[in-house]
């Protein structure tokens, strides 16, 4: 595939990814997108064949380039956030005040249980996910057992994603949020040192 090519596939699953996580997985079709990158169906189906076929595209580009930032934040250990949080805690909680993510994230999940490759990508991209916390764990600090890491970033890696749901900019009004980073530093804090 040239530069065009690459472009324009580019641009189809840009497409893709508006159409899922505006309308839902209920309306996302090949002729959904094709209208929202603003070309012709056969277009479309010359790089995506079937609605599998681009949900798994755009779902595997999104969980890689998102896999890929978790890896980078938690690369930096040692670095501390102006919240007291660790760098890495308060970019990947920076990352779920983003209204796409939180969609994105919603609609694959309910597709996981359904879909097997769906549900087969989004294990390959928590399983990375929580290798990276495992070896942030044992970098910062090295008397840790590696089963306990592992444990302990299986806990952290299940309460952040569960935190998406109440941190959302449609969070339930009634919950009682306040102080919640500052908890959630404490907790971090007695995860990393045990």
């Amino acid at each position: 595939m040239g530069t065009k090519g690459r472009k324009r596939a580019g641009t189809i699953l840009d497409s893709a990814l508006s159409v899922l996580t505006s309308e839902g997985h209920a309306a996302f079709s090949l002729r959904s997108v094709a209208a929202h990158a603003g070309i012709r169906l056969g277009h479309l189906q010359y790089y995506y064949r079937s609605k599998r076929e681009l949900l798994s595209a755009v779902t595997e580009r999104e969980l890689e380039h998102r896999a890929s930032a978790i890896e980078g934040l938690v690369g930096t250990t040692g670095a501390a956030h102006e919240s007291g949080l660790p760098s890495w805690l308060a970019g990947i909680l920076h990352t779920q005040q983003d209204r796409q993510t939180i969609q994105l994230f919603g609609e694959l999940r309910a597709l996981a249980i359904r879909d097997a490759a769906i549900g087969d990508l989004m294990r390959g991209y928590t399983t990375r996910y929580w290798r990276a916390i495992v070896e942030s764990l044992v970098a910062a600090n090295p008397g840790i057992r590696r089963a306990q890491a592992e444990r302990r970033a299986a806990l952290l890696v299940s309460l952040l994603e569960g935190l998406m749901q109440f941190r959302s900019a449609e969070r339930p009004a009634e919950l009682p949020l306040l102080g919640l980073e500052r908890e959630l530093g404490e907790l971090t804090r007695w995860l990393v040192d045990p």
